[in-house]
């Protein structure tokens, strides 16, 4: 997916790491850590406030917010990204602690355990979307301030419209997936992969698509029961 939109000039600043397989239960993975080689440098969004912490990160004291313009068009192009990749292959299990910042200003998600909408919490309840925050609009200024109309949405849309353009090439490599041994395709294949190709939304044209999606948005923003859960979620962490 990183690779298809770049290749139309979308660079949504994915935390993209190497995986070599060594065997077939066996190989080895990429950390995901700053540009300084410091693991510690990424943080939970559990841990900050993300406007305070871009600012430390990457300030500027000119600007409205006090951030650069580059860190905070990587943070809000690093939103849109995981906003639609973590929609289309229906990523569960979003709580603040799966998702870090780290200095550049990306956001990034970690623990992809609960894909093709598989969820912990859809025993209590029905998640949104995608993870969007309050905290996280605030820090691009607001639903009505520039980046977050001009940067994180209008980036979002695009994304969405042209994954949908690769949407067989996806499809076709998680069915080559399917008898992989992925412990997430181990039972319900085909209606897992079946939860992905609805979420492309191929009965609607390119306009009615970007409708739909901007109304995603403004579903995740509006949505409440899941910010219960994080608060357990939290209670639970600081009691370990």
């Amino acid at each position: 997916m990183d690779h298809c939109l770049k290749r139309v000039g979308l660079d949504l600043k994915l935390t993209i790491y190497g995986v070599l397989t060594t065997s077939p239960k066996s190989g080895f993975m990429e950390f995901v850590c700053a540009e300084d080689g410091s693991p510690s440098s990424a943080i939970e969004l559990l841990d900050t406030s993300i406007l305070e912490y871009l600012r430390q990160n990457q300030p500027d004291p000119s600007a409205e917010l006090g951030v650069s313009r580059e860190g905070m068009d990587t943070f809000a192009s690093s939103m849109a990204g995981y906003a639609v990749l973590t929609y289309i292959l229906a990523v569960g299990d979003r709580h603040l602690g799966n998702l870090l910042m780290l200095p550049d200003g990306r956001m990034c998600h970690i623990d992809f355990g609960f894909v093709f909408g598989d969820d912990p919490k859809k025993k209590f309840v029905n998640p949104p979307p995608f993870r969007i925050t309050k905290g996280m609009v605030d820090a691009m200024g607001g639903q009505k301030g520039e980046v977050f109309q001009q940067v994180f949405c209008r980036k979002a849309l695009g994304a969405f419209k042209e994954l949908r353009n690769n949407a067989v090439l996806v499809l076709s490599l998680l069915r080559l997936m399917k008898d992989s041994g992925i412990e997430a395709l181990a039972d319900n294949r085909e209606a897992k992969l079946k939860t992905v190709e609805d979420r492309f939304r191929l009965d609607l044209d390119d306009d009615e698509a970007c409708a739909f999606f901007a109304g995603m948005i403004q579903e995740s923003m509006a949505h409440v029961g899941i910010q219960i859960l994080e608060g357990f979620h939290f209670l639970a962490r600081t009691m370990r």
